[in-house]
């Protein structure tokens, strides 16, 4: 396995400093290795800069790509929002020429560029394929008999994605929700334009 370079966010290290430590704790016990992504930034968030300069928004997340990719690492992003926002510029990059060449040509401003050799990975997935089902059982010495809430809907727009964190949940004894309320969205978006209907539908 390559070694992977966390991209942990703006809002992980600040609010949840817990996950991050914990995800720094199962990486290490299962033998992943992890650098440090030094000087990221956000990936950015898609509402905001993504309508208002779309070449920029793909320029920062191109930038925070670059820094693994000169760290030679992979990169296993933590954050769903990150995770979706990361591999849709990267995609952009890959088949929009025009793109390519305007993000390019940003990057040029501050002396990087991005190659597109750098491979984004959920850390759900990470855990599935690289480590796998079977090692993460093995590891387990105290089942977690609990039912996991809400993954969120930018999760659930990969139903490969879930049908792996379900096993991988499995393997700890956990289990995911089921029915409607495994669709429920955290409405980050409706929020900025209603708090009171983002209450409401989530």
């Amino acid at each position: 396995m390559k070694r992977q370079a966390l991209f942990l966010g703006c809002v992980l290290p600040l609010r949840f400093p817990g996950i991050e430590l914990a995800a720094r704790r199962v990486f290490s016990q299962l033998g992943v290795s992890c650098v440090d992504l030094e000087g990221y930034s956000c990936c950015p968030e898609p509402v905001v800069l993504g309508l208002a300069d779309r070449d920029m928004a793909l320029a920062v997340s191109a930038r925070n790509l670059a820094l693994a990719e000169q760290a030679d690492a992979d990169l296993t992003v933590m954050c769903n929002g990150c995770y979706e926002t990361l591999a849709e510029a990267d995609a952009a990059l890959r088949h929009d020429a025009g793109a390519h060449t305007r993000v390019a040509q940003l990057l040029d401003g501050i002396g990087t560029r991005y190659e597109g050799r750098v491979r984004i990975k959920h850390f759900v997935e990470l855990l599935h394929e690289d480590v796998g089902v079977a090692r993460i059982a093995e590891q387990v010495t105290t089942p977690v008999d609990v039912t996991v809430a809400v993954t969120g809907t930018t999760l659930m727009r990969g139903r490969r994605r879930m049908a792996k964190l379900d096993k991988l949940l499995s393997a700890l004894s956990a289990a995911s929700v089921t029915g409607r309320r495994r669709r429920l969205c955290g409405a980050k978006s409706t929020l900025l334009q209603s708090p009171s209907e983002a209450v409401g539908s989530g």
